[in-house]
């Protein structure tokens, strides 16, 4: 009992459990790439938007940078220069600062109140514009006036292709930063310069986050844009709603399964026990006769004797009567006896090599004369060539009498047709039987090989479980296909043997 919970528990786990888990996991993984490669395209889109954004705010500011230096050629008062830096910074919030320096690194002039004198000659950007004579921009760094954190656009101007001097607009970082916030509030993001410091950064998590970098390069300036897809499992997405509904649909699925197999297991189980209650019945029944067969048939012998001489003692017709009733009945109880002796333990035949052409042949008279008897067409179909087959010659011919007697018997008030056939199919001889008799109901047709069931009046009920256990005896199969009211056809197929 024990051991049977636990088989019961494995195949459970097994089929169950173990599939849904599996199953679960990989649908699980499944939608979690789908959900991650579509967030990656969400990511690439919003890398793509702001690059393109950030490219065309830098080239703007470059172009205002270049069209302010223009309209300072012809402005020689600082008064001047200041009024315009001064209304500039006040509309436009970009920047931190405005400034006029000269070609030696000095500012002149400034949107911002100075409280000394400040030189910025020697930072390698201003060396770079005054050099090229073109806008430079300078890598992040903290403003010297304002203490934010900037870019710097030295956009040199010219006078007789000389610098007359430097306009300076420091960019505010965290301008930019905050437009980007809010363009794309859900991206982990960042841009970075040339040297690898971080410019702009939309969320401190971005290096904590184990995923691939998006990036791309900007065309108006060495910075690059650097995202990181992250799948966040909200209702939007469905994640865990789809996993949830996967993993019940699979569950079912497999207790759907489950119950199949143990319905089929029990099923099986069913059948073997009662094959297995057959075989006891039937070793009941060998028991029996082996013990009880011969003790049976001596006084039987006896008695028939005995009722013999009474018969020719006493010549009365009633008496006469009586006696034929008895001898008959004599009769069948020693066909039983000898049934039952069938059903006992196998003895120890002889087998050979049998051509069961040659089976039937010897047989065949006994069959015609009773099909005369009950006006039934016997009709008799050899094959060509020899089939042998291993066997005791006695079993085979028990077996056709046995299965012709039932043909003609359900024959016996209309006639028909009785029809015996040999053929080789395959590695096997195939002996058909078939009638054109009452046939048998489909409701008793699988209990005709129980011990002593039967739908005859004067049946023993143990004709084809002989027939059977013969059979099984030569590693044979039996088969029986009957339509009620329009006959029987019985197959039986034994395995073709070499002659010796």
């Amino acid at each position: 009992m024990k051991s049977q919970v636990l088989k019961n528990i494995l195949i459970y786990l097994l089929i169950v459990i173990l599939p849904t888990a599996i199953g679960s996991i990989l649908f699980t993984n499944f939608h979690y790439q789908v959900t991650i490669n579509k967030q990656a395209e969400k990511t690439i889109e919003a890398v793509n938007f702001q690059s393109s954004y950030i490219d065309r705010f830098i080239g703007e500011t470059v172009a205002s940078t270049e069209t302010l230096g223009i309209v300072l050629e012809n402005k020689n008062s600082a008064e001047e220069i200041q009024n315009i830096l001064t209304s500039i910074q006040k509309k436009d919030d970009r920047f931190s600062g405005l400034h006029w320096a000269s070609p030696d690194g000095e500012i002149l002039v400034s949107s911002l109140p100075l409280d000394k004198k400040l030189n910025i000659g020697y930072r390698e950007y201003f060396q770079q514009a005054i050099l090229t004579k073109q806008p430079v921009i300078s890598s992040a760094h903290t403003g010297s006036i304002t203490g934010r954190y900037i870019v710097t656009i030295a956009t040199p101007v010219l006078k007789s292709n000389e610098v007359e001097g430097v306009l300076l607009h420091s960019l505010r970082l965290d301008y930019l930063e905050n437009v980007v916030k809010v363009l794309t509030p859900d991206e982990i993001l960042r841009v970075i310069d040339s040297s690898g410091q971080e410019l702009i950064k939309t969320n401190d998590d971005f290096h904590s986050i184990n995923s691939d970098i998006i990036r791309t390069e900007l065309a108006n300036v060495n910075w690059t844009v650097e995202a990181k897809p992250q799948v966040t499992l909200t209702p939007e997405n469905h994640f865990i709603q789809n996993s949830v509904i996967f993993s019940g649909i699979l569950l079912i699925l497999t207790h759907i399964l489950f119950l199949f197999g143990k319905y089929h297991l029990l099923k099986r189980q069913a059948a073997r026990e009662r094959e297995e209650n057959e075989l006891q019945k039937l070793e009941l029944v060998g028991t029996l006769a082996a013990s009880t067969a011969h003790e049976i048939k001596n006084p039987l012998t006896g008695v028939k004797g005995l009722i013999q001489l009474l018969s020719e003692k006493h010549k009365d017709q009633s008496d006469q009567f009586y006696f034929s009733v008895i001898q008959q009945e004599i009769t069948r109880i020693n066909d039983i006896v000898n049934e039952f002796l069938i059903l006992g333990k196998p003895t120890a035949d002889i087998r050979k090599s049998q051509d069961l052409n040659e089976i039937v042949k010897e047989v065949h008279p006994i069959i015609q004369s009773e099909s005369n008897l009950y006006n039934v067409d016997l009709n008799l179909q050899l094959s060509e060539s020899p089939l042998y087959i291993h066997c005791s010659k006695d079993n085979i011919k028990q077996v056709v009498l046995n299965l012709s007697k039932n043909a003609i018997e359900s024959m016996q008030t209309t006639g028909g047709q009785l029809t015996i056939s040999i053929q080789k199919v395959d590695s096997n001889c195939l002996l058909k039987i078939s009638d054109s008799g009452v046939g048998i109901p489909e409701s008793i047709l699988d209990k005709v090989y129980h011990p002593f069931f039967t739908n005859k009046d004067t049946g023993t009920g143990l004709g084809l479980v002989i027939c059977k256990r013969i059979v099984n005896m030569y590693n044979g199969t039996i088969t029986i296909d009957s339509t009620e009211g329009k006959g029987t056809l019985v197959e039986v197929r034994l395995p073709l043997h070499e002659e010796s």
